[in-house]
Order: C-alpha cells, then sequence, then structure tokens
C-alpha cells in the first residue's frame, strides 16, 4: 500500500542556498548550485519492523529496487520500480529468524543481482539468487560460524576475482566472542567455509575499502560500546591485521566510508551517540582525529551519497529518537555544514540513497521501524531533468510507412510519436531527428522546440522504399537533456504500395476499399 505524507519539517524548493552563507576562502562557494531539497515522503507498507535497506536493479529494467528486511516477520520485502520512482509491486519472502543487514551483488555471474542476508539468532546468512525478472531461486542459509550476523557487506577481498561475503557478528555473551567472517565466494553462487576472525569489539555495522591504497579491501567497524571505529588492514590474502582502533569518545552504531575531502583517500564516517564523527584519511594507514557533527537525538545509522549534486560526498543520518533524518552538506573539502532535518513517521532505522527516478539525482529510502512502512523522498534538485521516454510509432522496423502528399489517403497522418518526458516544475521541449544511419549522424530532416510528442512529417521530405532512423531530444529551460535510448527504425512505402509489400498489387486496392468504407 502506498500513502503520501506531508513532511513536518523539510527543504523547501524555494529555499535560500546554503551557498549563500558558506564560503571557503575568499569568495569561493561552498556549494556548486542551490539544492532544492526532497518531496514530500511517500510511504510503502512492508513486513513487520523494517530494519536495513538495500537498492539495486532486480528485475533489470533500468531502475533501482528496494530491499529491505523485516525483523519482526522474519522476511525481505523486495519493492520494485515502475520506472518512474514509484514502487506499486512488493513481494515479500521468509529468510530465517530475525534478518538484519542485506546487501545485493551478482554473486554468481549471471548478469543478475542477488541477495544476501545475515539472520542475527540463525547463525546464518540467506543467500536468494537473482532470476533477474524479480523473482528468486531456492533460497540457501549459510553457517557462518557465529550465532548472531547482524550485518553483511559483499567485496573480493581475497583477490580472486569472485565476491566474497562479509559478516559482522557482535556478542554480549563472553564466552562467545565477537567476530568478523569471510564466507569466500566460489564464483557460481556458493561459498566456501567461513573464516572467522575473532575480535575484542561487537561489529555491529561494517564497510569495505581500500584505506592504504595497496589495491586490497579492508573493513572498518562500528564497535558500539567500545566508544570507537575499527580498521582492519587487509593482508594481501584475505586476512586480516589487527584491528586499528578510531576513538569517536562515544557509543558508536553505524559506520560508512567515502573520499570526503578529494584527495584520493577513503575516510571514514561514524554515527554515535554524540553525533557523526568524522575521520579524515592520512594516507599512511593512519586518520586524523575527528571532527565531531550534530545531527537529530540519537544518531543511528549514517549513510553516504552526494545528495546536492557538488561531486563530494554528503551525510545522510538516521535518527533513532527525534523521528528525523538529518542531512550534512559536503562543502567539498571534508567540512560539513549544520544539518538539515527530514521528519519521518515513527522511527527511522536506515537511508539508502540512489537515483530511484532515472533522472540523475540520489533520492532517498528510509525504513520506517515504528510505522512498518519505506518512506521514498525524491531529490527535488534534479527532478527537472526531463524523465525517460520512449518512441512509440512507428515501431521499429517498422514497413511502409505512408508517404505525405502521395499515398497518404484520406488525410491519415504519417507522423512519429513518443511518450511524454515529464519534467516537474519546467516546460518540455522536444527536438525530432531522422537520419539515414542508427547513430542518427547523416540527417535528412530535423525539427526543433516541439510542444507536442509527435511530428508530421512533411510532404516531400523523404524518399519512397527508403529505410530511415530517427531518435528524440527532451530539453527545458534549465538546460537538462534527456535523449530517447536508441533510434528506431522504419521504411517508407512505395506510392500506392499501402501494404508494404514492395509492390502495388490487389490487397493494397482491398485495403484502399476498406479506408472508404471507413
Amino acid at each position: 500500500m502506498r500513502t503520501t505524507r506531508h513532511n513536518t519539517f523539510a527543504f523547501a524548493a524555494g529555499m535560500v542556498s546554503l551557498a549563500a552563507a558558506c564560503t571557503i576562502g575568499a569568495g569561493q562557494e561552498a556549494f556548486a548550485w542551490d539544492f532544492a531539497g526532497f518531496e514530500e515522503a511517500e510511504s510503502y507498507s512492508v513486513g513487520l519492523h523494517p530494519g536495513m535497506v538495500a537498492m539495486g536493479d532486480i528485475n533489470n529494467n533500468g531502475f533501482k529496487d528496494l530491499v529491505v528486511t523485516n525483523t519482526g516477520s522474519n522476511s525481505i520485502s523486495v519493492l520494485l520500480n515502475d520506472g518512474a520512482g514509484s514502487f506499486p509491486t512488493r513481494h515479500d519472502f521468509q529468510v530465517q529468524s530475525l534478518p538484519a543487514g542485506v546487501a545485493v551483488a551478482d554473486l554468481d555471474g549471471d548478469g543478475n543481482l542477488d541477495i544476501v542476508v545475515a539472520n542475527s539468532q540463525s547463525g546464518t546468512v540467506s543467500v536468494l539468487p537473482g532470476m533477474g525478472d524479480g523473482t528468486f531461486g531456492a533460497r540457501a542459509d549459510l553457517p557462518v560460524g557465529s550465532p548472531t550476523p547482524v550485518t553483511v557487506a559483499i567485496g573480493d577481498v581475497n583477490g580472486d576475482q569472485t565476491p566474497d561475503i562479509v559478516v559482522g557478528a557482535p556478542s554480549a555473551i563472553p564466552e562467545s566472542a565477537s567476530a568478523l567472517i569471510v564466507l569466500p565466494g566460489l564464483g557460481d553462487g556458493t561459498f566456501g567455509d567461513p573464516v572467522v576472525f575473532p575480535v575484542a569489539f561487537p561489529p555491529i555495522e561494517i564497510a569495505l575499502a581500500d584505506f592504504n591504497g595497496d589495491g586490497w579491501l579492508d573493513i572498518v567497524a562500528a564497535g558500539v560500546a567500545t566508544g570507537a571505529a575499527h580498521v582492519l588492514f587487509n593482508n594481501g590474502s584475505g586476512g586480516f591485521e589487527d584491528p586499528v582502533d578510531l576513538d569517536a569518545g562515544a557509543s558508536t552504531t553505524s559506520v560508512a566510508a567515502a573520499d570526503f575531502y578529494g584527495d584520493g583517500r577513503i575516510d571514514i564516517a561514524v554515527a554515535g551517540a554524540d553525533g557523526v564523527f568524522v575521520f579524515r584519511n592520512i594516507g599512511d594507514g593512519s586518520f586524523a582525529p575527528p571532527l565531531t557533527y550534530t545531527a537529530g537525538d540519537h544518531p543511528w545509522r549514517v549513510t553516504v551519497g552526494d545528495v546536492d549534486g557538488d561531486g563530494s560526498p554528503d551525510l545522510v543520518v538516521a535518527n533513532l529518537l527525534s523521528h528525523t533524518v538529518s542531512i550534512l552538506r559536503n562543502s567539498g573539502v571534508g567540512i560539513f555544514a549544520p544539518a538539515q532535518h527530514l521528519g519521518v513517521e515513527g522511527s527511522p532505522d536506515k537511508v539508502a540513497i540512489g537515483d530511484l527516478t532515472g533522472n540523475g539525482a540520489p533520492d532517498l529510502a528510509i525504513s520506517n521501524t515504528g510505522a512498518n512502512a519505506l518512506e521514498v523522498r525524491t531529490n527535488l534538485s534534479s527532478v527537472t531533468r526531463p524523465r525517460n521516454f520512449s518512441l512509440l510509432t512507428p515501431t521499429d522496423d517498422a514497413a511502409g510507412l505512408p508517404m505525405p502528399g502521395s499515398n497518404n489517403w484520406f488525410g491519415r497522418p504519417a507522423a512519429l510519436e513518443w511518450s511524454a518526458a515529464e519534467s516537474k516544475f519546467l516546460d518540455v521541449e522536444y527536438s525530432v531527428v531522422i537520419a539515414t544511419d542508427p547513430g542518427l549522424m547523416n540527417v535528412v530532416l530535423e525539427a526543433n522546440g516541439l510542444a507536442e510528442t509527435s511530428f508530421p512529417i512533411p510532404p516531400g521530405a523523404l524518399s519512397p522504399n527508403t529505410t530511415y532512423y530517427w531518435g528524440v531530444t527532451a530539453s527545458n529551460a534549465r538546460g537538462w537533456r534527456r535523449s530517447s535510448p536508441q533510434s528506431s527504425s522504419f521504411t517508407t512505402a512505395n506510392p500506392g504500395d499501402l501494404n508494404g509489400s514492395g509492390i502495388v498489387n490487389a490487397q493494397d486496392l482491398a485495403i484502399l476499399l476498406s479506408w472508404w468504407g471507413n
């Protein structure tokens, strides 16, 4: 079920840009362009107590779908994108007890995304092999060698060019040590025996990145009560060195990694009880003391994404107790502006960031554990970009297109038609090109500034019995452009050849008489 809810506090489309208030150096704007914020929330029902969220094109339609774990119903919900950023179709799949972490990746090299779920009370991860159409093959439940896997990440940590599964398993039981676990991928969707690395901290969330630039993926983990993030450098053979502890001075519950400073090195952001802590990578395997930023009440999860389109990764934080999501925008040099907040019904658990509408701007998907819902907020900053559209008629490889002025009997139009490229706030204009090659380089006819989604072919513009290719570009006053996914072809008819057979015969007369009857 889908419902719409207005923001309790959100970015207004016309609000003053932070660039007006934040500068770096002498007159340099902090942000590349005005950030308009996010649309009102679209809320979608999922299972009980949704937690972690992942994005990926599950059904291969070119648009990101959503996957969320439901801890209260021992399931995951897969919400399929309709191509316009809405999610009318939901499928639930059972996993094992108390699913927590989730990740998507192509584990078997078939081009389809698979799903991995950490089952926090079953000692397993569930692997659901994607079929590429939104459905999944038989689920495999893989023991991980620890009773409490809660977080999962996917990457090639042993250098064999196949994705491995990395699991974080915290433990509050003294005789059962916390652990980081690697399930080595065999390349066909199956995995070798788990390799367990006991650790002295409870890893509640993990991320993979190459922190020291040696070409190997390392692990960073949030350590909850340790008040630190912990970096384990890869030793080059799939094992890991002793952890380097990064003191945040507060309980840490979430971790993310990105190049915040634009220097080519991967930095670390940690969410904790007292805010968000950003550790700058020095480049020699060490990190500077953190800069601390305020978010909402009880920052719970931190996610990274360039929400304002300036090329620098920003921070998005789910605040468990204040029912808000905080946006901290990166100045471009690793300094973040004061948080701005989005109101959320219930308690937000996790935010996933990605382009859900196909307009080039990252949107937000927020799991709302208190409302058993997933909220989607569309980025307003670039929704003025024309959305995807398609060429309709003539259909690709159509033959016998009526020739205007010759066999276009009874005024029947010989026209090109396409679907509308929706663009919020700004009107869209279209340009049409007809050419003799698929790349649309040898242009024979071009029309610009069209307001309608059709173009009548002028008499005498095309030759009979000739194959042409055509394409359309949509644009608006802001300068955004979007072209049709590919060109389409048609072949014009001979004069009098109404059925496209290549010759004029009795069948053409029958067609003519049928038109007369209509």
